[in-house]
């Protein structure tokens, strides 16, 4: 069984100071050079059923090979570094020729890449992918990949395990059910939101182990030439940033001095009435 994750990093937007803020959203820019890069959270779900997938494959004496590619640039190697230290044996990162991430949002591009990418490759069983990035948020692209790689999609996957002969056993979240199967290769599942599922730390030793795998290097140019017309940038557009803005956490709240309850009880009440 192969299975492969798709996963996306991106800066950790909370790092980002007020100032910083109400630069970028007057200017529709914001440098975000400097800031620390994270998984985003779907993916790294991804990731860990990957791990947790393999795991129990080998214990149950079924072959499975788990690889690992992202659509980035060179900041992405610490993290594919980690995913050979945690077993994947292939890492590969698919570079941009302009990786800004204020600057160029099209999910269409990212499948492209994507798509040309796996076509380049022995067939997968299984693709993973996570529901949406963190910061473009659209939700395309494992629907655009699925529809032409011409494979099944499940969304909002909450669980996998490894059900025998090649196939997985997948737990999906619907409108008003949880759905478990059997699914057999090739299908594209999207992971959805699921609890504890923080992708482990390597040990040392595991890393040490690891230091040998090389990460194989695809550019942009290369795999561009064989895009589906209908993904092509040229004639899809490009989609820019025009704005930004942090959402607002702050809340309005009144203090009332009050140390009888039952006093305390009718002025809250009092209160809720002018809601109502």
């Amino acid at each position: 069984m192969r299975i492969l994750n798709c996963f996306h990093t991106i800066a950790d937007l909370d790092l980002l100071s007020e100032d910083d803020w109400i630069s970028g959203s007057s200017s529709g820019y914001i440098d975000t050079c400097y800031l620390k890069q994270i998984l985003n959270c779907y993916d790294e779900s991804a990731l860990e059923l990957s791990c947790r997938v393999r795991e129990a494959s080998i214990s149950s004496d079924i072959s499975c090979e788990c690889t690992a590619v992202t659509v980035s640039d060179q900041k992405a190697k610490s993290f594919l570094e980690r995913m050979a230290a945690l077993g994947f044996t292939g890492t590969d990162l698919i570079q941009l020729d302009d990786a800004s991430p204020t600057e160029n949002l099209s999910s269409e591009r990212t499948a492209g890449l994507l798509y040309s990418y796996i076509k380049k490759q022995t067939a997968f069983d299984f693709i993973l992918c996570g529901l949406q990035s963190g910061d473009g948020a659209q939700g395309k692209v494992p629907f655009l990949l699925a529809e032409y790689l011409g494979i099944r999609c499940i969304s909002n996957v909450t669980g996998i395990s490894p059900a025998g002969d090649g196939s997985l056993s997948v737990i999906s979240q619907r409108d008003a059910e949880i759905c478990t199967e059997t699914v057999h290769g090739p299908s594209l599942l999207i992971i959805g939101n699921i609890a504890n599922t923080f992708l482990r730390v390597p040990t040392l030793r595991q890393r040490m182990q690891s230091r040998g795998q090389k990460i194989t290097l695809y550019h942009e140019a290369e795999l561009a030439s064989s895009f589906p017309e209908e993904l092509n940038p040229a004639t899809t557009g490009t989609v820019r940033l025009t704005n930004i803005e942090p959402v607002l956490q702050q809340r309005d709240s009144e203090i009332f001095e009050e140390t009888d309850a039952s006093k305390a009880a009718g002025v809250l009440f009092d209160y809720y009435k002018k809601w109502i």
